[in-house]
């Protein structure tokens, strides 16, 4: 959707989308050129030294229901701010929902002591690890409820 606005948008201007499979040539020679990427384009940020860097809606992965997401989300930001920082007439622009947040806030300031106590107490709250164990179960059967009734069974007599 975004890629089809932008065309709409910017009809005469040439959009590109990158992602991890496409071919790095494409990277050369992008002036007065859109570059749209997955986290896959940070690595060669330098190769098509961009004046424009946006990271549209930035805390989407913390929404879905895996700890490390926030720990991800971080250091995606902070690599992209590094990678901005390096091209002097570079900007950054995020697109956030919680800018408050100390996921956001850490990124922005690069100030990581404040945001790992924050995190810290999340997880302790949460029992989730360092403060707790996780164990993945995978169980796989073309019939669901026979499975689920033998796991039960074989729960409760242990």
């Amino acid at each position: 959707m975004l890629e089809e606005n932008l065309r709409a948008t910017y009809p005469h201007t040439k959009i590109i989308r990158f992602e991890a499979n496409s071919d790095k040539n494409i990277l050369k020679n992008l002036e007065s050129t859109i570059l749209i990427g997955t986290d896959a384009l940070i690595p060669y940020l330098n190769v098509c030294n961009p004046g424009l860097i946006t990271v549209i809606d930035a805390d989407a992965d913390i929404r879905i229901p895996d700890y490390h997401n926030v720990e991800r989300t971080l250091s995606r930001l902070v690599a992209l701010r590094y990678e901005a920082h390096e091209h002097t007439q570079c900007q950054l622009i995020i697109q956030t929902r919680v800018p408050g947040s100390d996921v956001m806030r850490a990124a922005k300031s690069l100030q990581f002591g404040a945001w790992y106590t924050a995190e810290k107490e999340v997880r302790k709250s949460l029992h989730l690890p360092p403060y707790s164990t996780l164990i993945k179960i995978i169980l796989e059967s073309p019939t669901a409820g026979a499975l689920i009734s033998k796991l039960g069974k074989e729960l409760r007599e242990k």
